[in-house]
């Protein structure tokens, strides 16, 4: 059986638009859209983790995240490799889930994915056995705020593994 988990990349500290994650769509914090719609997936639906900063601007994102009952991991604003391999680290060790094998990457920004497409492209991706694979090359007409990415665990860890502690600093937008 295949083990994936959801990280979802978010911070308040956005430069042009502070808190957006928080700001209301249809009523309710954005960020819920994108909470909700990961647990309707197949595949991650009850293995979801908020990765968000140490930072106090951020609390607010961990309190939503725990009366999501999702997960939290909080560690440094920039190094969010970090964070999402202290997020495969907890399913693996603290929670005793077995290994993960793939995390699926989406940003706070994402808040119209798609699981549906979602639970496709991971099925594409397992019967693949990829190290790496994003939505917006399978879609050609991809809107914003449907885009994720599906990361083997191994490959992450081995490239940050690469990393010195200075370009691990530079995780912040880690992509493609």
């Amino acid at each position: 059986m295949i083990n994936i988990i959801a990280c979802i990349q978010v911070s308040l500290q956005s430069k042009r638009l502070p808190g957006k994650a928080l700001l209301p769509l249809a009523g309710i914090p954005s960020i819920l859209h994108l909470i909700r719609r990961l647990k309707k997936s197949d595949f991650v639906g009850d293995k979801i983790v908020m990765c968000c900063s140490d930072l106090d601007i951020d609390d607010e994102l961990e309190k939503i995240g725990l009366d999501e009952d999702i997960y939290i991991i909080r560690g440094h604003k920039l190094n969010v490799a970090s964070r999402f391999l202290a997020a495969i680290d907890m399913f693996e060790k603290d929670l005793g889930s077995g290994k993960v094998d793939y995390m699926v990457r989406c940003t706070g920004d994402d808040v119209i994915l798609d699981f549906k497409i979602l639970d496709e492209i991971i099925t594409e991706m397992i019967l693949g056995m990829k190290g790496y694979k994003f939505n917006y090359l399978n879609l050609k007409n991809a809107i914003k705020g449907t885009d994720f990415e599906i990361i083997n665990s191994n490959y992450l860890r081995k490239v940050y593994d690469k990393l010195s502690e200075n370009e691990r600093l530079k995780t912040e937008y880690l992509s493609k």
